[in-house]
């Protein structure tokens, strides 16, 4: 496929959700970790630690795969900073 600006590619739109997912679901583990901490078990610490470290992963990852399709597509541009986001995991 030719590489074109294509505002509608479907497979971008996804990445883009999954990243926004992914971002909003880390922001919420964050802020529950540092605006509450003597207001839940170490249990529930632990588990919104793992949780904020898997979601940060899913959201670097797709980072990633959104810039790897643009660039092998040419559907459209990375917005700019999130590329930092990606190359910062490896």
């Amino acid at each position: 496929m030719p590489k074109s600006e294509s505002p509608s590619c479907e497979v971008k739109r996804r990445l883009s959700e999954q990243f926004a997912i992914a971002a909003r679901r880390f922001d919420e583990a964050v802020v529950l970790l540092t605006n509450h901490p003597s207001q839940m078990t170490p249990g529930e610490h632990e588990r919104l630690w793992t949780d904020s470290r898997q979601a940060l992963e899913r959201a670097d990852a797709a980072a990633r795969a959104y810039k790897e399709h643009v660039d092998a597509h040419g559907c459209a541009k990375l917005p700019t900073g999130y590329e930092r986001s990606a190359d910062s995991s490896r």
